[in-house]
């Protein structure tokens, strides 16, 4: 059989993207990337070999991320617009990865006199993160498990699981997972005055009537639910069982609920966010390192261990690990993946608008306790380039993780980016924007002037998330084309590369 030539074998692996992104797709999901697209993303890999010369993989590979913009993009993220003292972000195929850090893992800390001072401490490769969001994805893919082992069905109502839970008799375990559901609590789990009144608040959550059509269906309560269900089923606290079935399995050597203390120096500082609250700007110090940010799982963990939604600790690495586990089906069979993953919300439609005309809305996009690919890519956590069956994970404090197993690539962040930075406001006053060539992004209450990292998940993705993840497609193609053409500089190519800025 004649070898195709370069032209052909280009052609066919951007047909290839193109009938990925579009398989199994929703209508309002289909040609979100047209085909001419797919071939100007792999332009640059065929300018490298379109003359039939190759160089060694390695040296292509460093082409490629030159001239990617990756570099200029995340530096100017990072240490221009400051949007999070720093980064630690991976992206790779089954046989390569590549790591980028850059910036602080802390900036400021207490002296002595309890003194907020500079106290700098560069991000590093082992940099340990807390995944704050992303730990719903270690839950739903706990309840795949114990679905693929036969052990839960999730069509069973969650109180045959976890009576405690008595106002959910009606509310299957699907339903949370997918947030068929909105729940309610009288009362704020935070706020209780202690775990087991936090606890309390949490068993008698029950569904919530106000909740209406078209409104966000995202919530931490259905996975919070969730992790009682797993303790139930396995018999052993939720902690426990990562440990025995995902995180000593895959060899994950940093991830955990707590962080050991010979481990705090090489910890992410989540401490020292600023908030607007009546008014005034509020230093919060309860989060000193390796302490869980969430205010809801930090609460409950003294009683209840790892809450459901937020609280696991691990570095970017493990996170990879993790990855690569479930892009290759390491961990769940292709049919509980491919249910982990499918679109549960996400729908369009139409209202009027003041004019009486008619305007297109999407409701939001969500797999089972994760994101699928959403329409609108500025309202998408999953870069349109991926397969349809692409899913994505976000934490608030800076983490993400994105798979698509059809395509085998990845991607996995820590950024730790609520330190030393204003985050949210109560709204009770406007922020006024000070605009400085040092600082381009801060913001100015009762004088003081703080960092603004209120955009961080808005601007991320183009500066970080997609050009690494388009990166990594292009490898996967470069790895595709020495496979066919040139093998054996394929087989003397390295599997990682660290780079610094």
């Amino acid at each position: 059989m004649a070898m195709m030539n370069i032209n052909e074998f280009f052609d066919e692996y951007a047909m290839r993207l193109y009938e990925n992104s579009n398989r199994d797709a929703a209508p309002e999901l289909k040609d979100l990337v047209s085909l001419e697209q797919y071939k100007a993303l792999l332009h640059p890999v065929y300018e490298l070999v379109k003359d039939g010369e190759f160089l060694s993989i390695d040296e292509a590979r460093h082409y490629l991320f030159a001239q990617s913009g990756l570099t200029e993009k995340a530096t100017k993220f990072i240490l221009q617009d400051k949007m999070a003292p720093g980064a630690v972000f991976t992206y790779g195929t089954p046989i390569y990865r590549e790591t980028v850090m850059l910036g602080n893992r802390q900036e400021v800390d207490y002296n002595d006199n309890h003194e907020l001072v500079p106290a700098v401490e560069p991000m590093s490769e082992n940099t340990i993160f807390d995944l704050a969001s992303v730990t719903k994805l270690f839950t739903s893919t706990s309840i795949y498990m114990l679905v693929q082992s036969g052990q839960l069905e999730l069509d069973q109502p969650i109180t045959k699981y976890a009576p405690q839970f008595k106002n959910l008799s009606n509310v299957t375990v699907r339903d949370l997972l997918t947030f068929q559901v909105p729940l309610r609590t009288n009362g704020r789990i935070e706020n209780a005055d202690n775990a087991k009144d936090a606890e309390s608040i949490l068993f008698d959550i029950e569904v919530n009537p106000d909740f209406k059509f078209g409104m966000r269906p995202y919530t931490d309560m259905g996975a919070m639910v969730l992790k009682y269900v797993i303790e139930a089923v396995s018999h052993q606290p939720y902690m426990e069982f990562l440990n025995e079935n995902i995180i000593d399995e895959l060899g994950m050597k940093d991830t955990g609920l707590m962080v050991p203390k010979l481990k705090l120096s090489r910890t992410v500082n989540n401490n020292f966010d600023y908030q607007i609250k009546n008014g005034e700007l509020v230093l919060n110090t309860s989060v000193p390192k390796g302490v869980t940010y969430d205010p809801k799982a930090r609460m409950l963990e003294a009683r209840a261990g790892l809450s459901g939604h937020a609280g696991l600790k691990t570095t970017v690495e493990d996170m990879a690990v993790f990855a690569r586990a479930l892009m290759n089906k390491e961990i769940l069979e292709q049919q509980y993946l491919d249910q982990l993953l499918t679109n549960a919300t996400g729908q369009k439609y139409t209202v009027k608008n003041d004019n009486n005309e008619d305007e297109v809305k999407y409701i939001q996009y969500l797999g089972s306790l994760c994101y699928s690919k959403h329409p609108l890519e500025g309202s998408s956590e999953v870069r349109h380039t991926l397969s349809s069956k692409a899913f994505a994970s976000a934490g608030f404090n800076g983490t993400q993780v994105t798979i698509d197993y059809v395509n085998k690539v990845y991607f996995a962040m820590g950024a730790g980016r609520v330190h030393n930075r204003y985050i949210m406001s109560d709204g009770s006053l406007r922020y006024t924007p000070v605009s400085t060539p040092e600082n381009p992004n801060l913001i100015e209450v009762a004088g003081q002037e703080v960092i603004n990292a209120s955009k961080f998940a808005w601007d991320r993705d183009g500066a970080i998330v997609h050009p690494s993840i388009d990166l990594a497609l292009q490898y996967a193609c470069l790895e595709a084309v020495y496979q066919y053409y040139a093998p054996e500089e394929l087989e003397q190519g390295c599997s990682e590369k660290l780079y610094r800025f």
